[in-house]
């Protein structure tokens, strides 16, 4: 059934107007994927081998490869910085408009990934020769380094990561290189040498750096981390200026889209720099909080990730993949419903290839975030009505 709506999302992929139809077919899915991770998990020791999880969900990949990106346009946008990169120009201190490019994603800013994403669409750029799905290898490599680390590390939990429809449509599907980033997460989690995999997932997406507190294992790391995006970095810094973390930063607190705990941070402070300072704040504390806590460094990563995602002012639908890898070792079910409820998020893609228009629908937000918040608060409520119960005489 799922190569079948795999297929299905494959053929109606097709056109702006088809968008509507690549959404149904995710929200489908996910009630597959659901009911697989619950059985899974039920299981626990028993179920499929290795072997037909990693080939089912290979051919899951294979089957969507050839998808044009009809969810976002960021590929678009890591062609255009690969190939100026290729004519000697710095993406960091370039805009599409400087020259004269006006239908360039994002037309009006710079470039605002790590330097290794950077050299990743100057290497795929070069080796592909410019075709637009091509650019899709480095997310389609990292993602499968990903699976053969799982499939080592973690093999009972490898359906978790594997068979995820965030996976398998946001790398294979539109090509988005944050699979660079938790690849390299998942090594500092799962391979000696955390610091340096720390390091290059900071230098692929910054945010990554916010983990650096739960998955460091000493001074060693901390200090790794942080020369080796330095160094990545080297080659770009001419003509640098703070114009480009000021425009990173704001998914945090700044263009709003799909937020949620931000939005109450905005409604009490007034106004958008108030609630991006509250909002970097909270994730300051849970980032440096955690690392005290008694829980095993994959639960501190994935809290991290969780409260990042949850304050922040500008949420994806693909950036609920960032919390996968941690949670084939940690398994929430509310982070499933959340990230199975996101392609409900696409509608703004939708209005905006319809109507031309971007806007966010407040009730798509509360469709999304109401099941969420109920799921994640219910259990330990029932956990602490229980504990109080008299035991039966």
């Amino acid at each position: 059934m799922t190569e079948a709506l795999w297929i299905g999302a494959l053929i109606r992929s097709g056109g702006a107007t088809n968008t509507t139809d690549t959404v149904f077919v995710l929200l489908l899915l996910h009630a597959v994927y659901l009911t697989c991770v619950y059985l899974r998990l039920k299981a626990r020791g028993s179920g499929p081998p290795v072997w037909l999880i990693a080939g089912a969900a290979l051919v899951f990949r294979i089957t969507l490869a050839p998808m044009p990106p009809n969810l976002s346009d960021d590929l678009r946008r890591y062609q255009w910085e690969g190939r100026i990169q290729t004519g000697g120009l710095n993406p960091y201190t370039t805009r599409p408009e400087d020259l004269g490019e006006m239908d360039v994603p994002g037309k009006d800013f710079k470039a605002i990934y790590g330097p290794l994403a950077e050299i990743a669409s100057r290497a795929a750029y070069s080796v592909s020769g410019g075709r637009l799905l091509a650019l899709k290898a480095p997310a389609m490599l990292a993602d499968l380094l990903l699976i053969a680390l799982l499939a080592r590390m973690a093999p009972g939990s490898l359906l978790i990561y594997a068979w995820s429809p965030v996976a398998v449509m946001e790398f294979w599907g539109q090509g988005h290189n944050d699979a660079l980033a938790i690849l390299f997460l998942a090594g500092a989690l799962l391979l000696p040498g955390a610091g340096l995999w720390l390091g290059l997932a900071g230098a692929a997406k910054w945010w990554p750096l916010a983990l650096v507190p739960a998955l460091a294992r000493n001074w060693r790391d901390w200090l790794v981390a942080a020369v080796v995006p330095a160094i990545l970095m080297i080659p770009f810094l001419p003509g640098l200026t703070t114009e480009n973390a000021r425009f990173a930063s704001g998914f945090l607190g700044g263009w709003r889209n799909n937020d949620s705990i931000y939005s109450a941070l905005l409604w009490l402070t007034g106004d958008q720099y108030p609630a991006k300072y509250a909002a970097f704040a909270i994730l300051g504390a849970a980032a440096l909080g955690v690392r005290w806590l008694p829980w095993p460094r994959e639960r501190k990563a994935l809290a991290v990730v969780l409260v990042m995602l949850a304050v922040s002012a500008n949420v994806h639908p693909w950036y609920l993949a960032w919390p996968l890898p941690f949670l084939v070792f940690h398994p929430l079910p509310w982070a499933f419903l959340w990230a199975a409820l996101m392609p409900l998020a696409y509608e703004s893609v939708i209005r905006w290839s319809l109507l031309g228009e971007w806007t966010q629908s407040p009730e798509i937000r509360w469709m999304i975030y109401i099941p969420v918040a109920a799921m994640a608060v219910a259990p330990p409520i029932w956990r602490r009505s229980t504990s109080k119960r008299e035991p039966v005489k």
